[in-house]
């Protein structure tokens, strides 16, 4: 998973991709999350727990735990 700031030209366009790679490490395929969100991703992380974190930089900022 990796997080994205911004997409484009238009703001606010940020959004979460999950990213699949094959046995090569060659990138297959891209897969746009959250983009509804209209929030720019700073950050995501896997707690202990398994779960992703997801940080948004917007005015106000949320912290998003996704099961």
């Amino acid at each position: 998973m990796v997080g994205g700031l911004r997409e484009g030209e238009g703001a606010p366009t940020g959004q979460l991709q999950r990213i699949v790679f094959n046995d090569k490490w060659e990138e297959l395929r891209r897969e746009p999350l959250l983009r509804e969100l209209h929030q720019r991703i700073r950050d995501v992380r896997q707690g202990p727990d398994g779960l992703l974190y997801v940080l948004t930089d917007e005015d106000p900022a949320a912290l998003l735990k996704i099961y």
